[in-house]
């Protein structure tokens, strides 16, 4: 019998930054990392969004897995 707390997929949740400065940058993606981490979401990828050269914003993926 298959333990039901146990995933055979992963599941992910993303999160989109809108780019600012970088040191707005920097806070915000620090607050969105810190508060879903007290959630029991794990950080899995940071992916910025870049435009003719500039960048836009940054997508941000966690592993929500083990979330219940």
């Amino acid at each position: 019998m298959e333990d039901e707390r146990y995933k055979l997929y992963k599941d992910y949740s993303t999160i989109y930054v809108q780019s600012n400065s970088l040191k707005k940058d920097s806070e915000d993606i620090d607050h969105v990392i810190r508060v879903h981490s007290e959630d029991g979401y794990i950080l899995h990828s940071v992916i910025p969004r870049i435009c003719d050269s500039e960048t836009e914003g940054y997508i941000l993926i966690f592993d929500s897995t083990n979330v219940d």
